[in-house]
């Protein structure tokens, strides 16, 4: 009983209303989350929708957390599709997040197209939140990305999650807004170099930092910096002909290591 109220207590201080940022792609978590400005990666549904629009096939991934914090009832994970159209490329992604007590679980719709080099893209999120005893609430969420070349080897995005600021429950609790603003830059070929600003509603900016280095073409390390909580990351890619195995290791400073894995298949 002790060790649910624990959890209770720490899903309304990390979470506060429910539903908040994960990047749940082990890359852009070993990255700290600096991937705004990232381009052809079926992630990008989750930190920019733009960047799906750089996707010419048919691309299919999966991610897990196992024990977020070293606690099997934070335990998340979720399924990412893309596919390009004659005009654009569309996604879809499910994901859920939590346990029997708690439980959260997103459905997300997405759509990203090119335009004179600039990249737009949008996702409809399906909420649904179920406690235990409590119920259950539904909600419906609009997020908006743009990426834009600012050189032949600098991109900037931008990207606002939540913009029609939802609500949730009978309380009409608003789910969290949020706004990121980052620079990837590609010094080499085999190095990306992500900074982005992000804002989330009731907690201070953080400054998130990324680096990629692909050693050789079937092996990557990635290493990252986040403040306001300061965090540290870190991971690994291998790529195998059409497959991409990516891990992840996060250091929470008062709650503890993460591990997080994702599959790609493209």
């Amino acid at each position: 009983m002790a060790k649910y109220l624990f959890l209770t207590i720490l899903f309304i201080e990390i979470c506060r209303c429910g539903f908040e940022r994960n990047e749940t792609g082990a890359r852009a978590i070993a990255m700290g989350g600096a991937t705004t400005a990232n381009f052809d990666t079926i992630w990008s549904l989750y930190t920019n929708p733009a960047g799906i629009s750089g996707c010419n096939n048919l691309k299919i991934g999966s991610a897990y957390t196992p024990q977020q914090f070293g606690l099997s009832e934070l335990a998340s994970g979720g399924i990412v599709a893309v596919s390009p159209i004659s005009f654009g490329v569309v996604g879809g992604a499910v994901r859920y997040y939590g346990f029997k007590k708690y439980n959260e679980f997103t459905a997300t719709f997405s759509y990203g197209m090119t335009v004179s080099a600039i990249a737009f893209g949008v996702n409809l999120n399906y909420y649904h939140l179920s406690i235990e005893q409590y119920g259950s609430a539904v909600a419906l969420g609009i997020d908006a990305g743009i990426l834009a070349p600012l050189s032949e080897k600098l991109l900037t995005g931008l990207f606002i999650r939540n913009l029609n600021s939802p609500t949730i429950g009978i309380s009409k609790n608003k789910l969290p807004q949020s706004f990121s603003i980052g620079i990837g830059y590609l010094p080499f070929n085999s190095v990306q170099i992500g900074i982005d600003f992000y804002k989330e509603t009731l907690f201070e900016p953080s400054l998130r930092t990324g680096v990629e280095y692909w050693l050789i073409d079937a092996l990557a390390i990635r290493a990252g910096i986040t403040d306001n909580p300061d965090q540290y990351s870190g991971g690994i890619g291998i790529k195998v002909s059409t497959i991409r195995f990516d891990y992840a290791l996060t250091k929470h400073p008062d709650l503890g290591w993460s591990h997080s894995f994702s599959l790609t298949i493209f």
